[in-house]
């Protein structure tokens, strides 16, 4: 179903699939079945529909980190500040997504207070999610990557330092450690990283 609702949003049928998508009667039955569902209703642009569905389903699947993150993804797209900051506090109060999700949890929390004009108290849980660790790698990468975005250069490259050996391979971790130096004045750091993201990608100079 998912297939051919992706298929005839895809062809420019979108109120075909609005409309068959909201008429299916059997909820979603494993993670992966929400992530997709919550990534077709953004594509139809219905992201009420979107958040009452992550909604629903935090009873069954509150325990799987990939379902956090996409409702994380879809409030901060909505902008919905507050529920955001009740989803990072959800998560530290799961047992089965607590340590492995909370530096993300401190994170999401800032960006809530961010998003409500709150700097001093972002900048409080941005300090926090900088000395967490991240056992996924990538989840760790966009969370430094966005800290440095949204102009925490420090904050991003704690966390940085701790993925080189899962990252140090990647160039785009090289090229964002490279822009962190930069922000920070950092000599030293600026050649490694710069040096680093040469070697692997030399036709990218």
């Amino acid at each position: 179903h998912l297939g051919y609702w992706n298929l005839l949003a895809a062809t420019g049928q979108k109120d075909t699939a609005v409309r068959l998508l909201q008429a299916y009667p059997h909820p979603p039955t494993a993670p992966m079945e929400v992530v997709q569902m919550s990534n077709l209703y953004d594509l139809l642009g219905k992201s009420d529909d979107e958040l009452k569905l992550l909604q629903r389903s935090v009873p069954d699947f509150g325990t799987v980190p990939i379902f956090w993150v996409t409702f994380a993804s879809a409030l901060v797209k909505s902008k919905h500040w507050e529920d955001l900051r009740r989803v990072a506090l959800q998560i530290r109060g799961q047992d089965a997504v607590r340590d492995s999700l909370i530096g993300l949890s401190y994170f999401l929390e800032g960006r809530a207070e961010l998003g409500q004009q709150r700097a001093p108290s972002a900048r409080n849980d941005f300090q926090k999610a900088a000395e967490c660790d991240y056992p996924f790698p990538t989840l760790g990468f966009k969370v430094a990557n966005d800290l440095l975005q949204f102009g925490y250069p420090k904050d991003s490259q704690q966390i940085l330092a701790g993925l080189e050996k899962p990252l140090g391979n990647d160039v785009a971790y090289w090229m964002v450690l490279f822009n962190v130096a930069d922000r920070l004045r950092d000599m030293d750091l600026l050649v490694n990283a710069g040096s680093r993201a040469f070697a692997l990608a030399p036709g990218n100079g």
